[in-house]
């Protein structure tokens, strides 16, 4: 997911650079937090797909993360995560990878036996 993100970011906010918006992030802090949630959304999303997971499972962990990353935006927007620390879209992983993967390592704990493949073995087993 952070890799993803890594890559989604740097490609965005170096294409925002080369079309007239050189510090995106210093111009819009907040939407800048919100499109990168989206981007690691997006990249975890389609590692779960390459995974097997279905697409209601996807939805859900999708879900945690874009909210998880709109606490984000919020945070700073009412000065949690101070403007200093925000100078940057690499400043942004450091910031975003923490706040959103703890939620959905509490959604992974919660359905563990999704994430360790026993639900799909207890579907086998008893379709045999």
């Amino acid at each position: 997911m952070c890799g993803g993100a890594l890559i989604f970011g740097f490609a965005f906010f170096e294409g925002a650079a080369w079309i007239g918006y050189p510090n995106l992030v210093a111009q819009a802090p907040a939407v800048s937090i919100l499109i990168m949630a989206v981007f690691y959304t997006l990249a975890m999303a389609v590692y779960m797909q390459v995974r097997g997971h279905g697409v209601s499972h996807n939805v859900v962990m999708s879900d945690v993360t874009l909210v998880a990353g709109g606490g984000v935006a919020l945070a700073y927007s009412i000065g949690i995560i101070p403007a200093s620390s925000v100078h940057g879209w690499s400043s942004l992983l450091k910031i975003m990878c923490g706040p959103l993967c703890l939620p959905m390592f509490l959604l992974m704990l919660i359905q563990r036996d999704m994430y360790t493949g026993r639900s799909a073995h207890h579907a086998h087993a008893q379709a045999h």
